[in-house]
């Protein structure tokens, strides 16, 4: 892909010791990327994302992909709905990939739809956000894949697209999902203690994951006795709202995450969960089953709060 920017006559490419800056008529685009990586053509990426979405130039990414038990032409129904919201502006973020000089990127842009996106860029990017919490995520073995950096296309102050730059993730990446799905048929409900060590393990590291969803999470190390369950560690996707610190709000918040998106819905399966992760943890460790009450109270009053599908 040749850059645009560079084609542009009224365009001057600057480089500077915080990052490279290109400035044009239609504004300029400033941010960090990580040496390097292909300046020019991530950043004609981020000021023609749409247009390239929209032209078919690059496919649009969505999470539908990874399901296997949706129908081709539902994923393709989705990714319509998508662009025709694109296509009016309404779409807030998507993610799409580009190949680069210094090989494939997957960009995660944010564009500046409503006044709360637009004050809130007026003094960063939910993509500057994501770049830091990846690093910091990749510092404790928690990040699928590596961030390269992010950009922020501005006109004066005012923020009109960013993106993060990350790496794909490699092709034989199987989401906790799809091995969920398998081994709750091979080894039956033993496969709910590997999901349930597996989440104490993160979260006795601190790490809270604020969209705590099968497909944002990657088994690693996977280990599969005949006679066992599996076990693995857990490696993370879509790290814009993540946590350091994990209050006992983001646990319990986690914790709904997994009853709600992962879990069968039986609730045999959230007890045996709870009292293997509360053994795990200490949280409640005397008593999983008030630990589980307040998990369930938080579930029901999202369910009754959010009750749409989370696709």
């Amino acid at each position: 892909m040749t850059s645009v920017l560079a084609q542009r006559p009224e365009t001057a490419r600057l480089e500077s010791s915080t990052g490279s800056v290109a400035t044009s008529r239609y504004g300029r685009v400033v941010g960090q990327l990580a040496a390097g990586e292909d300046r020019a053509t991530l950043e004609d990426a981020l000021v023609r994302a749409r247009e390239l979405l929209l032209g078919g130039e690059v496919p649009l990414l969505v999470h539908c992909d990874h399901l296997s038990d949706m129908s081709e032409a539902d994923k393709r129904e989705r990714r319509r709905v998508r662009l025709e919201m694109l296509s009016r502006r309404q779409l807030k973020r998507y993610v799409f990939r580009v190949e680069t000089a210094a090989g494939p990127r997957i960009l995660k842009v944010s564009e500046v739809v409503t006044l709360g996106n637009f004050l809130t860029g007026l003094t960063g990017s939910g993509a500057r956000r994501e770049h830091r919490g990846h690093r910091r995520a990749e510092g404790l073995g928690l990040a699928a894949t590596e961030t390269k950096g992010f950009l922020e296309w501005r006109s004066g102050l005012r923020l009109l697209r960013a993106c993060q730059v990350q790496t794909p993730l490699p092709a034989e990446c199987e989401t906790l999902d799809a091995l969920l799905h398998r081994e709750l048929a091979r080894a039956g409900d033993g496969a709910i203690d590997s999901v349930a060590d597996a989440i104490a393990a993160m979260h006795r590291l601190r790490f809270f994951h604020g969209d705590l969803k099968g497909f944002h999470a990657f088994p690693e190390g996977v280990v599969t006795p005949a006679d066992a369950p599996a076990r693995y560690r857990l490696r993370w996707v879509d790290l814009g709202r993540v946590g350091f610190r994990l209050s006992r709000r983001q646990r319990v918040i986690n914790l709904y995450q997994v009853l709600r998106y992962l879990l069968p819905s039986a609730p045999a399966a959230q007890e045996r969960f709870m009292r293997r992760y509360c053994e795990a943890t200490g949280w409640h460790a005397d008593a999983p089953e008030r630990g589980l009450a307040v998990v369930r109270r938080f579930l029901a009053r999202k369910l009754r709060t959010h009750p749409e599908p989370w696709l």
